[in-house]
């Protein structure tokens, strides 16, 4: 040690509470060329020895230092950025949240918004975050996150006209090529701030290339606080893949479209066919995705705006969603397609009412022959929606009975009162449990 640093030394020895510098850092002339100041910069801790003063930092962290500007300057990201793209692989911290007040056009003549408009909300939120995530991979093919299904929602609150609905998701759970989805859903009063959870959803999504849809891209791994929690995911990945293998075993969704008003003079009342109701739309742009596929919230607010139709015609009230079983997207729906979604009663109890909803596509391709129509229409998707009736004062009321003709409609009705019995049961042993 040269004889300057030890006097320096001996004279700041007894000066115990040094503390490190505050003041801004200063580059020579050759340094501010080669690493200029970065706003990072500032943000860095600044290191002083005792015998180091003027210098304020020792050879090592003034590499550190050079390296990590170099790094922020070739990315033009912060340094906390950089942490935050390490942590990708935990997209759990980083929920997604969707808001939008709720308009008179997102309501029914009662005021009460349309289930399918926060089934829109829900799926549109899931698509961000599972999209974000399968794409968050170094060096990896570009692609779209695709509804492949809805487990089971409760509407537990109607959302009113002038609330906010704010949609929370979060990934819960990755195999090889799908992404779990839970959704929370609260309504939010804006004149006096009150908040209440109105709906909790689980969606399932695939990562789709945008360069060939077809082709189903594998999903990054999330990391699990716990094993149990992965194995939570693991049972069900491997319920609602059983119950998908289950349902393609069935016979496809099959229902004659009801479009003259002659076949509904001649119905009676309160019977399948006066109820029965369809609705044809055309698929457009505003429609799809950028992969040129339909959105899966599309399509569900389709299939709620025609059960909510046949549950109107068949109480002659006010009707509200209460709840929507698995829905099940069997096929991608194409830009250009016509789809024909079609309701019709299955079940009714004292208070609530079950309909399947079923949506058949027909692509514009082809010489435009009956024959080629009917070959190319297929059932894309299915699902069955409970309605409940609401008074003026939003008390339930009760459900006209259905009367029942044939021995598919009799076969039906008991199918459906085995799934309300079984949801029953679930709903009060949950009550039993929560108690």
């Amino acid at each position: 040690m040269g004889v300057s640093r030890r006097n320096e030394w001996k004279a700041t020895s007894g000066k115990s509470n040094v503390q490190p510098s505050t003041e801004p850092r200063s580059y020579g002339s050759r340094n501010a060329f080669l690493f200029p100041p970065h706003p990072t910069a500032a943000l860095l801790p600044t290191y002083e020895t005792r015998f180091h003063r003027h210098t304020r930092k020792t050879r090592r962290v003034r590499i550190a230092t050079r390296l990590l500007q170099r790094t922020c300057l070739s990315r033009r990201i912060s340094v906390f950025a950089q942490v935050n793209i390490c942590q990708r692989t935990l997209p759990r911290k980083m929920p997604v949240h969707v808001s939008r007040i709720m308009r008179p056009d997102d309501a029914n003549i009662a005021g009460t918004v349309h289930g399918g408009t926060i089934l829109r909300m829900i799926e549109e939120a899931g698509v961000i975050i599972s999209t974000q995530h399968c794409n968050s991979k170094p060096q990896h093919e570009n692609c779209v996150a695709a509804l492949a299904r809805v487990e089971r929602t409760d509407f537990l609150s109607p959302i009113l006209i002038g609330e906010v609905a704010h949609v929370a998701t979060h990934i819960t759970y990755t195999s090889k090529h799908s992404v779990e989805v839970q959704a929370l859903v609260t309504a939010e009063n804006l004149l006096n701030g009150s908040k209440r959870v109105t709906n909790k959803a689980t969606l399932w999504y695939v990562p789709l290339s945008i360069k060939s849809p077809d082709k189903v891209l594998p999903v990054p791994p999330i990391e699990y606080g716990c094993d149990e929690e992965r194995d939570d995911g693991q049972t069900r990945y491997d319920a609602q893949k059983s119950a998908r293998v289950e349902l393609m075993a069935k016979p496809a969704f099959s229902l004659t479209p009801i479009i003259s008003p002659e076949w509904r003079s001649k119905a009676e009342t309160h019977t399948v066919g006066y109820s029965q109701s369809s609705l044809i739309h055309l698929v457009g742009p505003s429609d799809c995705a950028i992969h040129g596929y339909v959105q899966g919230g599309v399509t569900m607010k389709l299939m709620d705006e025609v059960a909510g139709i046949v549950a109107a015609r068949h109480c002659q009230t006010n009707i509200v969603t209460a709840s929507v079983d698995a829905i099940n997207f069997h096929r991608k729906l194409r830009l250009g397609s016509i789809l024909t979604v079609t309701g019709r009663l299955t079940f009714t109890s004292a208070k609530s009412m079950e309909i399947e909803v079923g949506v058949e596509a027909n692509a514009l391709l082809g010489d435009g022959s009956e024959e080629e129509a009917e070959a190319e229409r297929v059932c894309a998707v299915s699902a069955y929606f409970t309605y409940v009736s609401l008074a003026k004062d939003g008390k339930p009321l009760g459900v006209p009975q259905l009367k029942l003709q044939t021995e598919d409609e009799k076969r039906c009705f008991e199918d459906g009162k085995a799934r309300y019995m079984q949801n029953k049961a679930k709903r009060d042993a949950k009550k039993g449990g929560s108690a």
